[in-house]
């Protein structure tokens, strides 16, 4: 996108490229709400072609709260993992702007990545 700007004391116009980046936040918990740590994955692409764009993870002290901020637009896939249980992840699209809430919740040995909508 860009913007032009006009200022009316002189006749200058300067142009900005204005990039908008994208953000994902949510929370870690068990099935009664309490924070847990889980281990976070953000990938693009597919098969070979899958590239790690950030890894992170859940903050138990901070109520299980995360974010994954500086992202460009696009397809991602969120994973979360922990020690001794399947992983579990989720597809989602984030637009310029965009800030997605994605929560984490682990019930036994299953774990649900969830895209808010």
């Amino acid at each position: 996108t860009t913007e032009t700007v006009e200022f009316e004391t002189d006749d200058v116009t300067q142009d900005f490229e204005l990039d908008a980046e994208a953000s994902i936040e949510g929370v870690g918990t068990n099935v009664d709400g309490d924070p847990q740590r889980f281990e976070i994955e953000l990938t693009q692409g597919e098969g070979n072609d899958e590239t790690v764009v950030r890894e992170t993870s859940t903050d138990r002290d901070a109520g299980g709260e995360y974010s994954i901020e500086g992202l460009e637009p696009g397809d991602y896939t969120l994973t979360a993992d922990r020690s001794g249980v399947d992983s579990g992840s989720a597809d989602l699209t984030l637009e310029a702007g965009d800030t997605a809430e994605v929560n984490i919740e682990i019930d036994g040995e299953i774990i649900s990545v969830t895209v808010v909508p």
